[in-house]
């Protein structure tokens, strides 16, 4: 382009490999924070989105758009990842959310080896849908 328009800044950015998957905005007073967006991110899917075995995401995040703040809002305990690559697989708590609000965990995976790379195995039964309700202790 000849006259390249200025590049935005990000409203936020977070650690490499996080996946962030889906995005919803929380729609009514009733549940609480109207108008505030939800992120989730399935967590990092290495060996094939990099060789080093970093944990990231596995959380979802509720993001005030007027002020960019980002609060945890859902998120697995760093000491539930227990210690290895497939420890994980028998831990509680979200694994790879998939949505806000009703969370759609997808569970467990490891990546083994293939003749075309890593390939994804689902570990059946890690799964859960987490239905997230305000309590009315909360009001």
């Amino acid at each position: 382009m000849k006259e390249h328009p200025p590049v935005e800044k990000p409203l936020m950015t977070f650690e490499p490999h996080a996946s962030v998957v889906k995005m919803d905005f929380s729609p009514s007073a009733k549940f609480g924070f109207e108008g505030q967006m939800f992120l989730a991110a399935s967590g990092d899917f290495a060996p094939a989105t990099a060789l080093e075995q970093k944990r990231a995401g596995y959380w979802v995040k509720r993001i005030d758009v007027a002020t960019g703040k980002a609060e945890p809002f859902f998120e697995l305990k760093k000491s539930a990842m227990g210690e290895g690559d497939t420890a994980y697989t028998v831990t509680a708590g979200p694994k790879r959310p998939d949505d806000a609000l009703y969370v759609v965990d997808i569970g467990a995976v490891a990546f083994t080896t293939s003749g075309v790379g890593p390939a994804p195995r689902a570990f059946p039964g890690s799964g859960v849908v987490w239905r997230i309700s305000r309590s009315m202790a909360a009001k």
